[in-house]
This record gives structure tokens, C-alpha cells and sequence, in this order.
């Protein structure tokens, strides 16, 4: 959209030339003397001053007027817009999850007390992310360990950390010697505050919540539950008669059972009297993808851009059902590293069900050089 155009939207230099124009307009018409237009001069400083107070509130205009949209609406004015539509923002909230402390012996009970703090080692980023207990848990006499909830310091998607990373305790704790997360520790993810993309796309899915259009409905209601990144509705009656399919992701990736159990409980409060709703996690469709890269011959260092490589393809956001085609890795790598001269994709494209999304397991980077022709 052109505002600028759409408001008659005028600069400062703009406006002083155009009152000019009409002061000497009417300097024809009524014989003024006001003759002199000069920089510097009174009456064009009056002018001037008018016109900065003008100039400014087409600025305004021009930052207001949009937000009134929910199409261009950002941040808070999106909000406020939002809550016309009976919506509004999620959320961040924090992860929940299970540690294991161990001691060297196994004698006597030890208590790890409520508010114990624990870390992560210093990640790429150097940043170290606390968590602390939320109950005391005891290390029983003839155990050497246990198993604790914990919750992050603080809500956010980047508190979903990998199995084994938190590894340090802060608290003082005699005895324990050790904390680690393993796999499948997290109860209950971590998640940031809504996007203006997401809330704005659950503004749009409320009309048809209200005229109960029901794939959109449902996926409105899952919508409503922070730490849903993706749903994906299947009303085919794919399980018989009556039935919906409700896949959605979490952030990251496959969803918790706790926030399937959420949207489930949601959905359940809501549904029509005759739909049959059934939330679940994606089936995860585990894909090598292998790739050649020919360089020129002497320019580029191999190694940079097979570690480019591998991390471009890894940052490719995969969608519900979405497949991948090989032609788009070519594409995504030749803009993102312009020394490549070619790109071949040695896997085939990955073409996947409505129900499947594709995640990367091996990168494998072979470089090549050209030879240029003699």
C-alpha cells in the first residue's frame, strides 16, 4: 500500500514552496507588499514554522493511519486492534521439565531443596540459562539418585535446551555431585510471546470460528494455546464418520504430551456436539539430504562454506505436510553464498503425507572445484 500517496502526504520543503506559491497568488490578487520569500527573511520563517508543524502531523499520519488496519497493524496498536476480534496476545511462558541428581554414595537420605538453582554449560552464544526446583525432592537411603522438576528462571522458546546441557549446579548441595537432563525432559515447553504474524493470523481465523466453519474453528481453538507454533486440520473424517484431525508442532518441533493434552482439553470445551476432535504430534519424517558444491578454483575456503552449507539447510523452516523439492536447496544456497558456482543435490525430493513433517538429520557436504575451461 502507498500511504504516502493515499494521504497526499507532503515533506516540509514541499510545503513551504506551496504556501509560497499561494502567498504569491495572492500577493496578485490583493496587492500586498509582502514581497520578500528570502531564507532568513520574516514572513518566510512564519511560513517555515507552519509548515515543521504540518510536516509533522503528516508524519504522524503516516505511522497512525496504517495501524488502524489489522492488515499493517504492529505491535501494540495490533493488540488493540486484536481486541476487537475478541483476541489477544499470548503469552511467554516457561519450561518445565525433570532432572536427575546424583550423589557418589547411596548412604542416608539427602534433600535437594526447593529453589536449588542449576545451569546449562556456556553455549555458542555465551550465554548460560538457569533453572531452578519447585519442590524438594530426597535421594532415598540405598538410592545415588533422583528425579526433579524444574523451571526456567524465565519464559522463552530458548530455555528448551538439548538433552545433557544442564550439567552445573549452583546451590550448594553436600554430597550431590552431579544434574542432567535427559532425553524427553521437558514436560511442558518453553514458548516467546505471540508474533504479530501468529496473533494477526488468529484475527483472520476468528471470523470463521464465529460462523463456524469448521476447520477453521478448530484450528482457532488450538491456536488459543501458547507454545502451538503449527496446526494442521484434518476433517476428512480421517478416523471414521464425524472425526478431525488436529497436528500441530511445538517449539521444538513434535509437541509435548502436556501441550497435546492442553489443546485437547481446549478443543474439548469447545467442539461442535457431533465433531470427534483428536489432537496429535506430526509424524516426523527423518530425511539425509547430500550435496555437492563446486567452487571456483581458487577462490573460496572449503570449509567455510561446507559449515555455511550444512547451517543454511539446517535453517530451513519445515511446514505440516510441506515437502521438500531439491530445486529449493539449490535456490536457498546460491543466494546465500554467491562464491558457488553450482549446486548438485544428490538426494531425491522429499515428497511427504498431510500428516508428516520433514526433519534434517545428516548434512553431507562434498566440495568440488571447477575447472575452468583452457
Amino acid at each position: 500500500m502507498d500511504w504516502k500517496k493515499l494521504l497526499g502526504f507532503k515533506t516540509f520543503d514541499e510545503l513551504v514552496d506551496e504556501s509560497i506559491e499561494k502567498m504569491k497568488i495572492e500577493q496578485t490578487k490583493r496587492k500586498t507588499r509582502i514581497t520578500n520569500f528570502n531564507i532568513g527573511g520574516r514572513f518566510r520563517t512564519l511560513l517555515e514554522l507552519a509548515s515543521e508543524g504540518a510536516a509533522e502531523i503528516f508524519k504522524l499520519l503516516l505511522k497512525v493511519i496504517p495501524m488502524g488496519f489489522l492488515r499493517y497493524a504492529k505491535g501494540v496498536w495490533l493488540d488493540l486492534k486484536a481486541e476487537e476480534y475478541g483476541v489477544y496476545r499470548l503469552k511467554a511462558k516457561p519450561a518445565i521439565g525433570q532432572v536427575v541428581f546424583t550423589r557418589e554414595g547411596t548412604s542416608g537420605n539427602t534433600t535437594i531443596p526447593a529453589g536449588t538453582l542449576i545451569k546449562t554449560e556456556t553455549m555458542i552464544n555465551g550465554e548460560e540459562l538457569r533453572y531452578f526446583t519447585i519442590e524438594s525432592a530426597i535421594i532415598v537411603n540405598g538410592e545415588s539418585s533422583v528425579s526433579a522438576q524444574i523451571k526456567a528462571e524465565e519464559p522463552g522458546q530458548k530455555y528448551n535446551v538439548f538433552a545433557g546441557m544442564i550439567s552445573k549446579i549452583i546451590s550448594s548441595i553436600p554430597g550431590v555431585s552431579t544434574v542432567s537432563n535427559l532425553d524427553g525432559w521437558i514436560v511442558e515447553e518453553g514458548a516467546d510471546e505471540e508474533s504479530d504474524d501468529s496473533l494477526r493470523e488468529r484475527c483472520y481465523l476468528r471470523w470463521e470460528e464465529i460462523s463456524q466453519v469448521q476447520g477453521g474453528a478448530f484450528e482457532f481453538w488450538a491456536r488459543e494455546i501458547s507454545g502451538v507454533m503449527q496446526v494442521k486440520i484434518n476433517d476428512q473424517h480421517p478416523r471414521g464418520q464425524g472425526t478431525i484431525d488436529i497436528i500441530i508442532t511445538g517449539p521444538e518441533g513434535y509437541p509435548s504430551q502436556s501441550l497435546i493434552d492442553q489443546v485437547q482439553a481446549h478443543i474439548e470445551k469447545r467442539k461442535y456436539i457431533c465433531a470427534n476432535p483428536l489432537v496429535k504430534g506430526p509424524i516426523i519424517r527423518p530425511e539425509d539430504i547430500s550435496i555437492t558444491i563446486y567452487l571456483p578454483q581458487n577462490e573460496g575456503d572449503e570449509e567455510v562454506v561446507q559449515t555455511e552449507t550444512v547451517g543454511h539447510v539446517r535453517s530451513i523452516s519445515f511446514k505440516i505436510g510441506s515437502s521438500l523439492y531439491t530445486s529449493e536447496i539449490v535456490y536457498l544456497l546460491k543466494k546465500e553464498i554467491p562464491i558457488i558456482k553450482h549446486v548438485v543435490v544428490n538426494s531425491s525430493n522429499v515428497i511427504v503425507q498431510p500428516d508428516e513433517i520433514i526433519e534434517i538429520d545428516q548434512v553431507n557436504v562434498m566440495i568440488e572445484r571447477v575447472v575452468p575451461d583452457e
